[in-house]
């Protein structure tokens, strides 16, 4: 089989070309043609390595997850953005007729056992089989990729992948440390009668290792605890250390959307935006992380009503870099900014309005004598501006990286002898082997 070309600016020109056809396809409706152009949409991350050749099922953040298994394994790592699967597919369900509202259809579309949901899972499946053959002309798979049990449009590739004893594993990108989101995900399992058909799955803790056991969806043998290879680029990489030496930015991690904050991450960019005009010379000092180029209107929209701010409004997968320059760090009470503890940046989240969240909610608890001496607990807009000025004028205060470090492991598995990167490889090798 040939060697697939690399990923060059000439072939990235060309996948964006297929892409723009891809998306036209689908406008026009013609499904068959969507269908054919998407092994034209994966993307090559690493080839040539000793180990098996696994296509990734990418989405936002598990993207950088990706990168580190392509640049610390023998791993050949392949991508296909999850979305375009999605996409491909959504014509060929009848989503009126499921027993559930299409807001529902993670979890549900793969549990819920009526006549209707078999007819789209049978759809979906043959689907799958089609794209497997196609994809068969180009490469040769030893396993997939998923950032998740339960999406709807992979749906299909499970059932495909176990007809032809290709592993389907996980790599789950949500991990639940909160008691309240862990109970919600089981809620769903049980109410969807949902089980995991892939091969194997792995957590970045074992805090989440019980939704699948409590709810019978996943027997524990076939459940694995890596950590997470999005934060193994933290590990011993002198670039980042000599950006930290020199950190001046104040960075916001936009949480507008997903969180169900949408007022009090209003009020946080307007008082970012509010600052940067105090601030003399803050060309450059302000950015505003987005999650992608939606997010990234959103807060253009918000800004409509802040004339003349200095806000640089930034769209990256390669987080660490944009933390590591940082000398304060604002987000959400959530996993995002879990990276700053990496940083000797001040860290901060709002703790007002639609952000002052029942305790069970929270990662991170405003009253927690520990939590308290990490984070800030911002009380209102006016303090969060006062929070800028303040950081713009001054140093980051020093750090305790010990404590840093202690309840980062207790968030994520870590084990300072060996990466994330390198326990999975060990997780999908474990599957790939015997295959």
């Amino acid at each position: 089989m040939a060697k697939p070309s690399s990923t060059t600016k000439g072939s990235e020109a060309r996948r964006r070309r297929w892409e723009k056809l891809f998306d036209l396809s689908l406008r026009l409706g013609w499904t068959g043609l969507a269908l054919r152009l998407l092994p034209r949409l994966i993307e090559v991350r690493s080839w040539g390595r000793s180990g098996p050749t696994v296509l990734c099922l990418s989405r936002a953040h598990f993207r950088r997850d990706i990168a580190q298994l392509a640049g610390k394994t023998d791993l050949n790592i392949l991508e296909i953005r999850s979305r375009f699967l999605s996409a491909a597919q959504t014509r060929l369900v009848d989503w009126e007729s499921l027993p559930f509202p299409p807001e529902r259809k993670q979890t549900f579309f793969s549990g819920a056992q009526n006549p209707a949901t078999a007819r789209a899972r049978a759809a979906t499946t043959k689907f799958a089989r089609q794209f497997l053959d196609l994809v068969a002309r180009h490469y040769r798979l030893d396993a997939l990729l998923s950032a998740n049990t339960d999406y709807w449009g992979e749906d299909g590739l499970v059932r495909a992948c176990g007809e032809r004893g290709l592993p389907f594993l996980v790599l789950s990108r949500e991990h639940y440390l909160s008691e309240h989101l862990r109970q919600n995900r089981m809620k769903d399992y049980r109410e969807a009668g949902f089980a995991f058909l892939g091969t194997a799955v792995a957590f970045f803790g074992e805090q989440t290792v019980n939704t699948l056991i409590e709810t019978k969806a996943c027997p524990r043998d076939r459940i694995h605890v890596t950590g997470a290879p999005r934060f193994d680029v933290w590990r011993d990489n002198s670039a980042l250390a000599e950006r930290q030496h020199h950190a001046r930015k104040l960075t916001l991690l936009s949480f507008a959307r997903g969180y169900l904050v949408e007022s009090s991450f209003a009020e946080t960019l307007r008082a970012f935006a509010q600052a940067s005009r105090e601030v003399p010379d803050s060309a450059g000092l302000f950015q505003v992380k987005c999650k992608n180029e939606e997010d990234r209107r959103m807060c253009r929209r918000i800004l409509e009503a802040e004339p003349g701010h200095r806000l640089k409004l930034i769209v990256s997968q390669n987080v660490a870099p944009l933390l590591a320059e940082s000398k304060l760090l604002v987000g959400f009470n959530s996993l995002a900014l879990l990276e700053g503890l990496f940083t000797g940046a001040q860290l901060a989240a709002p703790a007002w309005g639609d952000a002052a969240r029942n305790p069970h909610d929270l990662i991170f608890q405003p009253d927690h004598p520990v939590h308290r001496e990490i984070f800030e607990f911002i009380p209102d807009a006016a303090a969060m501006k006062q929070l800028f000025l303040d950081a713009a004028a001054q140093p980051a205060p020093p750090v305790d990286r010990a404590r840093r470090s202690a309840f980062f492991a207790e968030c994520f598995c870590v084990d300072e002898a060996e990466s994330a990167s390198t326990r999975v490889e060990r997780f999908i090798h474990a599957y790939t082997d015997r295959a």
